[in-house]
């Protein structure tokens, strides 16, 4: 019992303190704000790329788990929207694509900048950084970011058409494999790993001298977190009026809490690393 103690429980309470220091808060809403600007942008490239590429027909299929990421209530893309996007001329496409494009750089960018920040300074590490290192993770951050979100999307993309494809010439396991991923929330949980981890390896690559053990194990209770606001946010969606006014604005305001709540985990996560790496032998560099 002592030593569940000492290496989970009072790392776990002491990482929960950090959290509630002013310059914490203040970073959450940093980070919250440009990851909400950087988010649209990168959807709105993706279902522009696919509606170039793809027939309408698949891309029509394609486009509603996209949507159905965040929010089962939002309404996917319709037949008729896709082939009013692939009726545009190519110069026009191409100059919503550079704008889109430009606008996830600068935003993401300066989110994963602000992540960096807030990840070192929670963690507590005290090492300086030279400018050109720092600049040099946060685009190496924001590029694994966007290719990490695309990669995620394309595997969910092809388990969606495995699982409706049904299992005659995979066998019947290998559907059942599809259909089980296929889960909204398996999908959540393994994309919201695979990006909080990415994120605190890059943001605290040599602030923690030997091992990844408590990096994932932060990683994986940011998960925990992030799947738990979510689902409170999605209970509020599915019993809300959000036809009424009322109802659209405190849906806006409660989406931005479920980022900044989001944001918060990632923060939580890196506390736990911080801590549980002190605990088991993995002390952040001064």
């Amino acid at each position: 019992m002592d030593h569940w103690r000492t290496d989970l429980f009072e790392p776990a309470r002491r990482a929960v303190i950090r959290l509630f220091r002013p310059d914490v808060r203040i970073l959450t809403g940093g980070i919250a704000f440009y990851a909400l600007f950087s988010i649209f942008p990168l959807i709105y490239l993706t279902l522009t790329l696919l509606t170039i590429a793809l027939p309408p027909e698949l891309a029509t299929q394609l486009a509603t788990p996209i949507s159905n990421f965040f929010t089962q209530t939002v309404e996917p893309l319709t037949r008729t929207e896709i082939e009013t996007i692939q009726k545009m001329t190519p110069a026009g496409l191409s100059l919503r694509a550079f704008g889109a494009v430009l606008l996830v750089l600068i935003t993401a960018s300066s989110g994963a900048k602000a992540a960096i920040t807030g990840i070192r300074m929670i963690a507590g590490t005290t090492a300086r950084t030279r400018f050109a290192g720092f600049q040099g993770v946060s685009l190496l951050l924001t590029g694994a970011l966007v290719f990490l979100v695309w990669l995620l999307g394309a595997l969910q993309l092809m388990v969606t058409i495995i699982s409706q494809a049904g299992g005659a010439a995979m066998g019947r396991f290998a559907s059942e494999i599809a259909a089980l991923a296929d889960t909204l929330w398996i999908s959540k949980a393994i994309g919201g790993f695979a990006v909080f981890y990415v994120i605190l390896v890059l943001s605290l690559r040599g602030h923690i001298r030997k091992g990844t053990r408590a990096i994932a194990a932060g990683a994986a209770a940011a998960t925990v977190a992030f799947i738990f606001v979510t689902f409170l946010f999605q209970l509020y969606l599915n019993y809300s009026v959000l036809g009424t006014l009322y109802g659209a604005l405190a849906s806006v305001i409660l989406g931005f809490i479920w980022l900044s709540a989001s944001v918060m985990s990632l923060l939580l996560g890196a506390a736990l690393a911080a801590e549980w790496s002190q605990a088991w032998g993995e002390e952040v560099s001064e």
